[in-house]
């Protein structure tokens, strides 16, 4: 009843928008996501297909709009179909969370492996699709990868606890252990090998 709902204040928000100005490719972009969100991938690949040169952002809101919905091999095929040139961070972030939500594990590896600059949130998505197939070990490898140039991120930490309950970490005794206080409430045993 609620989706429900949520498409019809989109319909009813569609056609209060002018013909003219739906033409627009920034109109068609924002289309495309509201349409995603709502689960009416059907109607954003209309809009998209519309598009005779989609940007980076219409190409990102299309592949957005397959992971939401659980379509991650839609969202695969897309992200490959994309100029290389046009591929940004949230590109990369769309497409590892439509992995993740579909259980692509071996797809997600291999876009992650292949991407030149992977900031926090990429690694952050590609830990929280290893911890849904419950690739545990290989997440804690990815968080001390990301750790020899990063501070410890809380994010990783909380998709880590929330793919794992309880969250466990077994940790070799010879290993000295200090805490790190996050946001005054979560503390978390940190090893750090000297």
């Amino acid at each position: 009843l609620t989706k429900l709902g949520i498409l019809e204040q989109a319909q009813a928000l569609i056609q209060q928008i002018p013909s003219s100005v739906r033409v627009d490719h920034r109109i068609r972009n924002a289309l495309i996501h509201m349409w995603g969100k709502v689960g009416s991938v059907d109607k954003a690949k209309r809009i998209f297909d519309k598009i005779s040169q989609p940007d980076h952002i219409g190409w990102t809101a299309m592949i957005n709009s397959y992971g939401l919905n659980g379509m991650g091999d839609e969202a695969v095929k897309l992200f490959y179909q994309m100029p290389k040139e046009s591929i940004d961070h949230l590109t990369y972030i769309c497409v590892l969370n439509a992995c993740s939500h579909s259980g692509l594990v071996d797809v997600a590896r291999s876009i992650f492996n292949n991407i030149q600059t992977k900031t926090e949130i990429i690694y952050t998505t590609m830990i929280d699709c290893l911890s849904r197939r419950a690739a545990f070990e290989e997440a804690q490898q990815l968080i001390e990868q990301f750790e020899r140039d990063h501070a410890p991120a809380i994010t990783i930490y909380r998709i880590m606890q929330s793919e794992s309950e309880p969250f466990i970490i077994f940790l070799p005794l010879e290993y000295p252990i200090k805490a790190i206080d996050f946001e005054d409430k979560w503390v978390l045993l940190y090893v750090k090998e000297y």
